[in-house]
């Protein structure tokens, strides 16, 4: 095939021939498959689970051995139990006995097209308790238990259409799919049982967003001419159901949905109810890095491209290069940026925002919103509902593109539950802030800078304080109060964090009596060895954050060994004052310190012992080099003393076996544990917690694969040596754990110091992702933390 002479609207840095030829790379079979599935036959295979981990609801909940079986353990994609964690927990909804038709109710967070749903029974005893269930499948929501007002919205669970009735027995464990050869259309799915006991391990509903399976229905047949009958479900984006219309120039029936506009249209498209799209377009923008990419294809429009996404299993984001016709699949996962400025392409994701209602909805009633049109928006459908059960809501990143006609200024007027930063073109304007816009709160505009034609406006939305609850409302005014953007259902969302790069620290020289690196503008003085022992190290510089990240690291190291003495004094100096340096950063990310570094082995032994450590060739924290003001601690042997306004020496006496570290006897997560045998009577194992134990969830989407460890930091800006066992956890799909660590006796520490957990990925090596204060962890034998940071989150 020839490509098209490049249009003049192409990036001109792109060399463009039309005597050139690109090469046509076929469609995997297994998406020619499953795009010709969607419109020829009736069968679905790597259909996405819309249930999982979305809001769900239950006529009531029974109360086991002091804990509720919720209705969130029938969709956690939890299918199997007892489960390897603990083997005293079953992963099943329960009703009550005192409901005599209990259901149980699911929001899929927008009206979807469903072909299957899959019903799991009770796996440890009485499948026989599921009798003569029924399914339906609507948009009448179903919230509401037995204990409501009015007995709830047991009643109302008829205005949904039925789908199924049971007419046999399902297994203990067994599966029950139901399929649907014409996807039902709706929001809701509610299981009812006609039986005064209601007990699944999970539901599961496969199908597409109503936006996505129409746009891979159109584009299917756009491509696959040889398509001679295919029907599907005309919906709108409420879910009114409307008459099938001719597609021009292919099948002879098809369907279409009315969402949002594309820059560019299809000719090929008869208008029915709207340009049949897909939905969740950034113009200009591109998504991730190649360690994100799944496949590229060859597409002719943006389009298509966001149908190959819709129907790849895997696939998250589309990245559609107009000059080269390439699509490229993006899965939510790797160092990515998110989305970014990128004149030269189109992208985009095809899981829509849910949409939570206007300002005065609740939990927030925020009814003085300057906008009353604008919408509470998050990732998942019940965000604004705190449901026990129900799995927490991560920091979650919203992006829309709006197209100024000139340089412009205009206000944001934005309100979260609960952290917001907000970014324009990849800068951040204005500063965090908690920005709970409960009632009527007073919120001041940020006064921002649009630039000519296309801007990328961000909303980084981080839910610390209640993460059963989660949403964020704006509206874009100009300076005559004029809405140019506000939230809503255009908005496109990502769990990615918004990159932010920053250089390394610029060191000028580092110094011990015995070694030297870079040239040192003052000579300085007293740089002894403080005891005996060995040493073979390498030190270096970074930058450290709020988040916890660190910078990139110097581009000068020093390298010290030494076969007679350890501790010694460490002189480093900048080419700039400490204080300009800790002044600077890259927009939105300020420098919270300066941390000097070292790796390999410092031991109070002589020789150096042979035997490895985990860290001896990580990067570990010595101790925090922006100390202003002279420091001394006889006790532990710590001091730095400032040199001049550009430079500091402080010792290093952090050596292997030092017994201040914290005492870790044994960890635990959602995934399992590694306790160690030899546990210390008066430390608590999680099972002997009873009740008192904390949920070890899963906080965000993403995967990981990490080691998690724990040291003190101290006020003077030391820090310990990780404790000598650590935790490795890993995930497929789900990311930032809750993390259980156990310890041989109580800690005590002065209210000013704190405990650390920090997780080590090899790209980006050790990262603080929590921390607990002295006067909190003091007489603690365990204490659960949680990691704060998205999955591959680097400087």
């Amino acid at each position: 095939m020839e490509r098209r002479k490049a249009a003049s609207s192409c990036w001109r840095g792109e060399p463009s021939t039309s005597s050139a030829v690109m090469p046509v790379i076929p469609l995997p079979l297994m998406l020619l498959a499953a795009f010709m599935m969607a419109t020829c036959a009736t069968g679905d295979d790597d259909l996405p689970n819309l249930a999982l981990r979305q809001a769900v609801y239950a006529s009531s909940v029974y109360l086991w051995d002091n804990t509720y079986l919720y209705p969130g353990y029938a969709v956690d994609g939890v299918t199997e139990y007892p489960s390897p964690l603990d083997a005293s927990t079953l992963s099943l909804f329960h009703s009550n006995y005192s409901d005599p038709t209990p259901w149980i109710s699911v929001d899929l967070g927008a009206v979807a097209l469903v072909k299957r749903v899959v019903i799991i029974n009770r796996c440890d005893c009485c499948p026989e308790r599921l009798q003569n269930a029924e399914l339906r499948i609507g948009n009448v929501s179903i919230t509401r238990g037995i204990n409501a007002a009015g007995g709830g919205d047991t009643r109302n669970i008829t205005g949904d259409p039925l789908v199924w009735r049971q007419d046999a027995d399902v297994g203990m464990c067994a599966s029950k799919i139901i399929a649907f050869d014409t996807p039902k259309v709706g929001r809701w799915v509610t299981l009812q049982n006609k039986y005064p006991l209601l007990q699944i391990s999970e539901i599961q509903v496969f199908g597409y967003y109503a936006a996505s399976a129409d746009q891979e229905s159109h584009n299917a047949l756009a491509r696959f001419r040889s398509c001679v009958h295919s029907s599907c479900t005309c919906v709108d984006s409420s879910g009114t159901v409307y008459e099938q219309s001719p597609f021009l120039g292919a099948c002879i029936h098809t369907c279409c949905i009315y969402v949002a506009v594309l820059p560019e249209k299809d000719s090929r498209v008869n208008a029915c109810l709207g340009a049949p799209v897909c939905a969740n377009v950034l113009p200009g923008t591109g998504y991730g890095t190649e360690a994100s990419t799944i496949t590229i294809l060859t597409m002719q429009s943006s389009g298509d491209c966001c149908s190959a996404c819709s129907v790849h299993p895997d696939c998250r984001y589309w990245v559609f290069r107009r000059c080269k016709n390439t699509c490229t699949l993006k899965r939510d996962e790797g160092a990515g940026p998110g989305f970014f400025m990128d004149a030269r392409t189109v992208a985009g994701g095809v899981r829509p925002v849910a949409l939570l209602g206007t300002r005065g909805s609740a939990p927030w009633y925020y009814n003085s919103f300057v906008d009353p049109s604008a919408q509470w928006i998050w990732s998942r459908g019940g965000a604004s509902q705190s449901i026990p059960g129900a799995p927490t809501n991560p920091a979650t990143t919203f992006s829309y593109v709006y197209r100024a006609a000139s340089v412009m200024t205009a206000y944001i007027y934005v309100a979260a539950d609960d952290y917001v930063w907000i970014y324009i073109n990849g800068l951040q304007t204005g500063t965090s802030r908690l920005t709970r816009g409960l009632n009527d709160t007073s919120i001041p505009p940020v006064l921002v800078t649009l630039q000519k034609g296309p801007n990328l406006i961000q909303m980084r939305v981080q839910n610390s304080a209640d993460l059963t609850t989660a949403g964020v409302i704006m509206s874009l005014q100009d300076s005559s109060g004029q809405v140019l953007v506000r939230s809503n259902a255009s908005w496109v969302w990502s769990e990615r964090a918004i990159s932010v790069a920053d250089t390394p620290p610029p060191v000028q020289c580092m110094q011990t009596l015995y070694s030297m690196a870079g040239n040192c503008t003052t000579n300085p003085t007293n740089l002894s060895f403080l005891y005996n022992g060995s040493m073979d190290v390498v030190y270096r510089v970074v930058y450290t954050y709020a988040d916890g990240t660190r910078s990139p690291p110097s581009t000068l190291t020093m390298s010290l060994t030494q076969n007679r003495y350890h501790a010694p004094w460490v002189y480093v100096e900048f080419s700039s004052p400490i204080t300009t340096l800790l002044a600077g950063g890259p927009p939105g990310k300020p420098r919270t310190g300066i941390m000097l570094q070292r790796s390999g082995i410092s031991h109070s032994v002589i020789p150096l012992p042979s035997r490895a450590t985990w860290y001896n060739n990580t990067f570990l924290d010595i101790v925090r080099l922006d100390i202003m003001e002279d420091y001394w601690d006889k006790s532990m042997i710590r001091g730095c003393q400032k040199v001049s306004n550009s430079s500091v020496k402080c010792i290093d006496s952090v050596v292997v076996g030092d017994s201040f570290v914290p005492p870790v006897s044994a960890w635990r997560w959602s995934g399992g544990s590694t306790a160690i045998a030899a546990l210390a009577a008066d430390t608590p194992s999680y099972s002997s917690l009873g009740s008192s134990a904390p949920a070890l969830i899963l906080n965000g989407a993403g995967g990981f694969n990490v080691k998690y460890s724990l040291l003190y930091e101290y006020s003077s800006g030391y820090r310990s040596l990780p404790a000598p066992n650590r935790l490795w956890a890993a995930h497929a799909n789900r990311s930032r754990p809750s993390i259980f660590v156990a310890f041989y006796g109580a800690l005590w520490l002065y209210e000013n110091d704190s405990v650390v957990l920090q997780r080590y990925e090899e790209e980006w090596g050790l990262v603080d992702v929590d921390r607990i204060g002295g006067l909190q962890a003091n007489g603690s034998s365990w204490l659960l933390f949680t990691d704060s940071l998205p999955p591959f989150f680097g400087p």
